[in-house]
């Protein structure tokens, strides 16, 4: 089984060798046009996180920030306090800021391997900015839509962390309410490891560096491989096909391939489903929300080339994708429903040129790091209110 599979990889990998000779121009066009959403989007939306997440695990605020939320986690996600980082993290800043932190904790065996399977299933998500900005605004031209499918998304991803918490289940005793003391927290800082400032920082940047350019090594190859299957004809195919099978809802073979394309890069489904105008736009938002739930196929590569060498296994990912879909899917129709007109008739003209330039990327990356600490420290202090009643009351 093995042979079989390296011998259809390397047959994979001559025959985009010879499409990329063949055509040299469309390959160029299609690794540009990778290249400019890497540059303007994916950089000012994940390096910041990089970095911060990267600094929060070497200074030792993970070990008392565990310690904290260890009561909080165990019973939501059977995991430990110290996953709370890469769930925070994981849904303000997208893909693939979850793997990456997941892999850390493993390695530092803050993790068992059922716990980062587990936590790795449910913390990659699209980043507020992809969904708000690139979506909402930038292909669909309405902010409101947005930030519909981005709570959809969310509430779906987070329902799917409940609900498969049972594959981390294990032997814990998560220390209760008010077992947590001040003089805990103190024995638990002084325990860590030794706070070298630029040793950590500069360790951090080199780190982020490293993965931001693995980012863009994924979009660039996965946005020329998209545009030869396009150009080959596959994707069309794959929609005729599909269209035979899914007949029953109706959809169109331009909404099929938009979904098809989806299943290989995110950006490029949106883009054909958000043009699809031969659909209501409640029918684009539920295949859009489907093409962002599952993530593609470019998002399990990068996933993949970060866990290479653990035992993590993808079985479990998958069925949560799966699951994460029909939830999300769910939601956005019923968001829509409660909340828009379902007479509302909606038209636009689709701003190619302008998606990539269409809104401030800087200031929504940033407002959502600012999110992601505050939630952080929002959630510390509940759990201090809470130990200091349960200690006193």
């Amino acid at each position: 089984m093995k042979n079989m599979s390296r011998l259809f990889f390397i047959i994979i990998i001559i025959i985009i060798n010879f499409s990329m000779i063949i055509n040299p121009l469309e390959t160029v066009n299609a690794a540009i046009s990778g290249f400019k959403l890497w540059y303007n989007i994916l950089v000012p939306a994940l390096l910041p996180f990089f970095i911060v997440s990267d600094l929060m695990v070497s200074s030792g605020v993970m070990t008392v920030l565990g310690l904290l939320l260890e009561p909080v986690m165990r019973p939501l996600f059977h995991l430990p306090g110290c996953a709370s980082l890469v769930v925070v993290m994981g849904f303000t800043s997208g893909y693939p800021v979850g793997a990456i932190l997941t892999r850390r904790l493993y390695d530092d065996k803050m993790l068992n391997l059922e716990e980062a399977e587990h936590l790795i299933s449910f913390t990659n998500n699209s980043s507020p900015l992809f969904i708000i900005g690139a979506v909402g605004i930038g292909m669909l031209s309405a902010p409101a839509y947005g930030y519909l499918l981005l709570i959809s998304l969310y509430a779906a991803n987070l329902l799917v962390g409940v609900l498969t918490r049972r594959r981390a289940a294990g032997n814990f005793s998560a220390p209760p309410a008010s077992s947590v003391s001040i003089h805990m927290l103190r024995q638990t800082w002084k325990r860590s490891r030794p706070l070298n400032i630029g040793l950590i920082m500069g360790a951090a940047v080199k780190n982020s560096i490293k993965n931001i350019l693995t980012v863009a090594g994924f979009v660039i190859f996965f946005s020329v491989i998209t545009d030869m299957f396009i150009r080959w004809g596959w994707v069309q195919h794959f929609a005729f096909v599909l269209h035979r099978f899914l007949s029953i809802l109706k959809l169109s073979e331009n909404m099929i391939q938009a979904w098809g394309s989806g299943l290989l890069e995110i950006t490029l489904g949106t883009q054909i489903a958000a043009a699809c105008n031969d659909h209501t736009i409640l029918a684009r938002l539920i295949i859009i929300s489907l093409i962002l739930a599952f993530g593609g196929f470019s998002v399990l590569a990068q996933i993949m080339s970060i866990t290479a060498n653990t035992p993590v296994r993808f079985r479990g990912y998958f069925k949560a994708r799966l699951l994460q879909m029909i939830l999300s899917g769910i939601f956005t129709y019923g968001g829509y429903k409660l909340f828009f007109a379902p007479s509302t008739s909606y038209t636009f003209v689709f701003p190619r040129e302008k998606l990539l330039y269409s809104f401030d990327v800087w200031h929504i990356a940033l407002s959502c790091l600012i999110l992601s600490l505050s939630v952080l420290i929002g959630i510390i202090i509940i759990r201090v209110i809470l130990s200091i009643n349960n200690r006193y009351f």
